[in-house]
């Protein structure tokens, strides 16, 4: 009988020495696929794409990698919550560098990360990403130029910023359209607050829900590490400032929620900062629709 226990003993301790050597295993593969996937997308590849691999014969395959343990799938950065009452929708998240480089083929930003949200982007540039994406999806394209300047949209990465300016004066925007679009100011406080009465979107205390100054170690993050508002929305507050489209544009741009840089008070809901006209690694953008 003693046997028979020491023989059960011994045959649990092995059980258990294989669990937990399968258990590091399996971390060193997350790790690995983690730090592939990386490398995939910094050499401009789509860790995402499900690729047809033609084998032996007529037999084919298909193959996709799953997606970073630690990151959101393209599908979720583009999530969109509807707003009770309202007849727009707003993203769950800021956009992401991922997303805008899908859209795109590049990335801007100078805090790399794919679920890091995009910075260094100008008002126009957003204006751009919105009619591309409204356009791969099959929605109506809100912004539209004159049609003496049409081509230009095509032209952005070439053109100076003076001249941005100048075209950013003559959109055309058609708010009833369904695509994507930035926020009116408006808008955005609204989808901010979260039908709750906090000073920042989502608590009075900044550091549930926003990076700032004071706790963001100088540098942006991945996006929906923090709280969200009441309406589940992610960084309203800090991280990024935000643009919105308040035309006329003039010679400030509206940007709300305050970022990575700046002091908290700067992302309380009720704060509206109007910043000379720049692509810094302050600004971002979140992507808003109207519903039908």
């Amino acid at each position: 009988m003693v046997s028979h226990c020491i023989d059960e003993e011994k045959g649990m301790l092995d059980w258990l020495l294989g669990k937990s050597h399968f258990l590091v295993e399996n971390s060193k593969l997350r790790e690995e696929n983690k730090r592939l996937r990386q490398l995939v997308y910094y050499l401009g590849g789509d860790p995402d794409k499900v690729e047809e691999i033609e084998g032996e014969g007529e037999i084919k395959e298909e193959r996709k990698t799953s997606f970073l343990y630690s990151a959101l799938s393209l599908e979720e950065m583009k999530e969109m919550v509807e707003i009770p009452e309202k007849n727009y929708a707003v993203g769950k998240y800021q956009v992401t560098q991922a997303l805008w480089k899908n859209v795109t083929g590049k990335n801007p930003s100078e805090f790399k990360g794919i679920t890091r949200p995009v910075e260094k982007v100008s008002l126009i540039d957003c204006v751009a990403f919105c009619n591309k994406l409204s356009e791969m999806e099959g929605f109506e394209k809100v912004y539209a130029l004159p049609e003496k300047y049409e081509h230009e949209f095509e032209n952005l990465p070439y053109l100076n910023d003076d001249y941005k300016s100048i075209l950013l004066e003559k959109i055309i925007q058609n708010l009833d359209a369904n695509g994507y679009r930035l926020p009116t100011n408006k808008e955005w406080e609204f989808a901010a607050r979260g039908n709750e009465d906090f000073e920042y979107a989502g608590s009075d205390n900044f550091d549930v829900v926003a990076w700032t100054s004071k706790n963001s170690k100088w540098e942006t993050h991945d996006v929906g590490q923090k709280s969200p508002n009441g309406f589940g929305l992610y960084d309203m507050s800090g991280n990024v400032r935000e643009l919105c489209l308040h035309k006329p544009v003039g010679k400030f741009w509206v940007c709300r929620g305050g970022s990575w840089r700046d002091g908290p008070k700067f992302a309380r809901v009720s704060s509206c900062n109007k910043l000379e006209r720049s692509a810094s690694r302050e600004i971002g953008f979140r992507l808003f629709r109207t519903i039908r």
